[in-house]
């Protein structure tokens, strides 16, 4: 009976793993441009019998991968919140490197410098097309405002006309190039980055998560069912092998 508690346990591992991904899924339901992540599993064929079917096998994770589906659009009002309506990342600066976001919710601190919803440095476009340096503004000046072509523009006193300040930079990159750091943030490899062209943003709106709550939930439930059921099945299978032995 040994394969069958060992097929059990690689039934309970992968839905364990099931049911991380799908919490932290739930658990961010309400981050601005949270991306939610798939998982994907591979059976491993233990005996097929003759009629093709299969006996025994066991199950282990594949996969995991960033879902860029795009999330709804939700107004705020503030003239410093962006979202993305098409392909990109805003990118931030990080205490271990460069970072790319789908969250446009930004502020400015009391020194100029404007930062996202976790006090990250918004990045601006360089010459050669990368990330450049953190975005600064004039704290004593006027006010700020993020154009639908990503210029970072400051408005003068004594109603002059506004000054552009600088270009957010807006990178992309391929799902598989993606490590997720938490929240809404990720890192990919500098030589993974590339430019967005024509970026498209709409000012005064924030992406929301891409998670459906109530799909989500299900997909909870459903996990929380598949790691009982290959729990019982192990104590199970541990039981008829006690009861073997002592007949034995």
């Amino acid at each position: 009976m040994a394969n069958s508690v060992y097929i059990a346990m690689s039934a309970a591992i992968a839905a364990d793993n099931r049911l991380d991904v799908v919490a932290n899924n739930v658990a961010n339901v309400n981050t601005a441009g949270f991306k939610k992540t798939r998982i994907a599993f591979q059976d491993f064929l233990v005996k097929e019998g003759p009629d093709g079917i299969t006996d025994k096998g066991f199950s282990a994770m594949a996969l995991t991968q960033t879902d860029l589906t795009a999330g709804g659009l939700q107004p705020t009002g503030n003239p410093l919140d962006v979202a993305l309506s098409g392909p990109g990342f805003f990118m931030v600066r990080g205490p271990d490197g460069d970072m790319l976001t789908r969250n446009g919710s930004f502020r400015i601190t009391a020194d100029g410098t404007l930062v996202n919803a976790d006090g990250l440095a918004v990045l601006a476009g360089a010459a050669g097309g990368g990330p450049g340096g953190p975005i600064r503004v004039d704290p004593t000046k006027g006010p700020v405002s993020i154009g639908t072509d990503g210029t970072v523009e400051q408005q003068m006193r004594g109603g002059q006309a506004g000054t552009v300040i600088a270009t957010l930079s807006i990178m992309d990159a391929e799902t598989q190039q993606l490590t997720h750091k938490g929240g809404s943030n990720y890192s990919a490899p500098a030589t993974a980055l590339q430019p967005v062209a024509a970026p498209d943003l709409v000012s005064g709106f924030i992406e929301k998560s891409n998670v459906n709550p109530v799909r989500g939930m299900i997909e909870l439930i459903a996990a929380t069912r598949d790691f009982e059921q290959a729990t019982r099945v192990m104590n199970r299978v541990q039981q008829i092998d006690k009861k073997t032995l002592d007949v034995i």
